[in-house]
């Protein structure tokens, strides 16, 4: 994947023009006639969001993986695996590997063959360079790439392996959480801790089954002394500990009626962030410690007609950054994708960051990650309302970390 433009922020607005998706695409949609979609600037015009750029117009992708380390944004793609849109890209049976530097320009790309059309993919950064996870129909591998982006080592089977998700502990030791795919009515997810570049040490089961198990999140903490995983269970948002031995802590559920569970990990404590779906459906947001327990005040990050979908989480100092997803009634498609600050005292804090444009844009699959202490990552598949045209989306956006003293001063950048 190569990008055709990035838009970058007002300090360097006279270096390069903005994009005003002038260019026509013809996409051809399920056999019908080819459809003229007009590509649109994906990035709102905050003046936050720093720098914006999209995929190329003859790629339609249709799931990402997203990672950043010393100023590098990795993003891998597939181009299969999304109910969305309905028809895979000319070459579902590959992955695309971008790297890009802070202005979102390439530094390089590849392509990987894979044993059949990808369904699933997810991203981290390793010590010495990048690993993926990847489903296809046949099975699920890890590939690992060096800082370059290029494919090193050999891969590490996973078998079936359904929606895989990924977490770097200690020393580069990756865990991977998923759902064990096969025969029967049980599917239960897994965690797996797989050596630096090498074996599956060990296997463990989590949780008894999960549902949208896409849209769930796992995350190494105390330095990858352990971790935690969240998923949407048959009893609602559960959070598990996971020892680097495999095993495996108490389950400690949010409430029945709830979806979309989103981590991080902030030095003593983490964040947790989920949807509520019973009653008047809403966003919340709490606090957890070590046993993946909330503790502390919930917090309603926002609600429907506005919002309701997964939102990525980020520490922020004493609070958190959410990647708050606008309600549209599908699953995992947002109307919008604001930025909002949190203050786990007094909850989400005025001044948020409109960073997509939505118009006949919906975003599926975000994903943030920070690039720095000033700045984070944004990424999205953009869908096009009523064609099976998709495209990438990036913005960096100015988010810097709050200092406790300093948090209500923070909002506007």
């Amino acid at each position: 994947m190569s990008l055709e433009t990035a838009c970058v922020g007002r300090a360097e607005a006279a270096m390069q023009p903005p994009y005003e998706g002038a260019r026509l695409d013809e996409q051809l949609v399920a056999g019908k006639p080819a459809v003229a979609v007009q590509k649109k600037r994906p990035c709102s015009r905050d003046r936050r969001v720093l720098a914006c750029a999209s995929g190329r117009d003859s790629e339609s992708p249709h799931l990402l993986g997203m990672a950043a380390h010393a100023g590098t944004i990795a993003v891998a793609e597939v181009d299969a695996g999304n109910s969305w849109l309905t028809r895979p890209s000319a070459a579902p049976d590959r992955m695309r590997v971008g790297l890009y530097d802070a202005r979102l320009r390439q530094i390089h790309q590849t392509e990987v063959g894979l044993a059949g059309a990808a369904m699933d993919v997810d991203l981290a950064f390793v010590p010495g360079g990048w690993v993926a996870a990847v489903q296809t129909a046949s099975g699920s591998e890890l590939i690992w790439f060096g800082e370059d982006g290029e494919e090193v080592g050999t891969r590490t089977p996973l078998g079936l392996a359904v929606n895989p998700g990924l977490a770097v502990g200690q020393g580069g030791e990756v865990l991977v959480a998923y759902v064990q795919g096969g025969p029967g009515e049980r599917w239960p997810v897994m965690a797996a801790l797989v050596e630096p570049r090498g074996q599956v040490r060990w296997t463990a089961e989590v949780f008894a089954g999960a549902i949208e198990a896409h849209f769930g999140s796992q995350v190494a903490a105390d330095d990858g002394g352990f971790f935690l995983i969240g998923r949407r269970t048959q009893d609602g948002v559960a959070v598990a500990r996971v020892e680097r031995s495999g095993a495996v802590g108490t389950r400690h559920g949010v409430k029945s009626a709830t979806e979309y569970a989103s981590l991080a990990w902030c030095g003593a404590e983490g964040r947790l962030v989920w949807s509520d779906f019973g009653g008047h459906a809403h966003i919340r947001g709490a606090v957890i410690d070590r046993a993946g327990q909330r503790i502390g005040e919930e917090h309603v990050l926002g609600a429907i007609p506005d919002y309701f979908n997964w939102s990525p989480v980020l520490c922020d100092g004493a609070g958190s950054l959410a990647l708050l997803a606008g309600h549209t009634g599908g699953t995992g498609m947002s109307k919008s994708l604001d930025l909002t600050r949190i203050d786990h005292e007094h909850g989400p804090l005025p001044g948020a960051t409109a960073v997509l444009a939505a118009e006949g844009i919906t975003a599926y699959d975000p994903r943030m990650v920070r690039l720095d202490e000033q700045r984070v990552v944004v990424g999205w598949i953009g869908v096009y309302s009523g064609t099976d045209a998709s495209q990438l989306g990036l913005a960096v956006v100015s988010a810097p970390i709050a200092r406790e003293r300093a948090l209500p001063l923070s909002v506007a950048e």
